[in-house]
């Protein structure tokens, strides 16, 4: 058998209350960069070094307690489901 390296760039994993599973938890802290009340653009072009598309109708930054900065967005085509 041949064992081939692979390498991932990136994984998207949606969930209709992903946000749920970091918001009660002691690890984990929210930082909400877009909603109906809330735009701070810069916040996420500063962590992320991309910007905001027009399609994100909510946009929030999940800080871990190890240091890692995970994206979770809410699309427009499907505002039921989120995507960390």
């Amino acid at each position: 058998m041949r064992v081939k390296k692979g390498l991932i760039d990136s994984i998207n994993l949606r969930s209709e209350n992903l946000e749920g599973y970091f918001i009660h938890h002691k690890h984990y802290s929210i930082e909400v960069v877009k909603s109906k009340k809330v735009f701070n653009p810069e916040i996420w072009l500063n962590t992320f070094n991309k910007s905001l598309t027009s399609n994100i109708v909510r946009a929030c930054i999940v800080h871990t307690h190890l240091g890692l900065t995970l994206a979770l967005k809410t699309y427009s085509r499907s505002q039921k489901m989120q995507v960390l």
